[in-house]
C-alpha cells in the first residue's frame, strides 16, 4: 500500500490560474467568517499592555532580584517570551502600584 503523507511522494496538482483564484478565495472568506465568530469573545491579549523586567523595574522602583521575589510569591505574575525573556502586564503592575490585587 501507497503511504500518500510522506513529504517526497511525487505527487503534481496541476490547476487553471482561475481555479487557484477561486480556491484562495474561498479559504479566505472561510477565515473570516471564522474570525469573525470568534470576535464575540473577548482576547484576554489584544487590548492589554506588556513591559519587559527592566521597564518594570523602573516602573515600580525595585530591583531585578525584587521582581523575581514577588513573582515567586505570586505578588507579581509574569509571562514567559522565549526561553529567557519574561514580561509583566502593566495592568497588574499598575494595580500593585495602587494596593490592589
Amino acid at each position: 500500500m501507497k503511504d500518500f503523507n510522506t513529504p517526497l511522494n511525487n505527487q503534481v496538482v496541476v490547476m487553471s490560474r482561475a481555479d487557484l483564484t477561486a480556491l484562495v478565495e474561498e479559504l479566505t472568506s472561510r477565515m473570516s467568517t471564522s474570525r469573525n465568530e470568534q470576535e464575540d469573545e473577548p482576547l484576554e491579549y489584544e487590548n492589554e499592555r506588556y513591559v519587559t523586567r527592566r521597564e518594570a523595574c523602573n516602573l515600580l522602583h525595585v530591583d531585578f532580584t525584587t521582581l523575581w521575589r514577588w513573582n515567586k510569591a505570586g505578588l507579581l505574575c509574569c509571562k514567559k517570551v522565549g526561553p529567557r525573556r519574561v514580561m509583566y502586564k502593566y495592568s497588574d503592575i499598575m494595580k500593585l502600584i495602587n494596593g490592589q490585587k
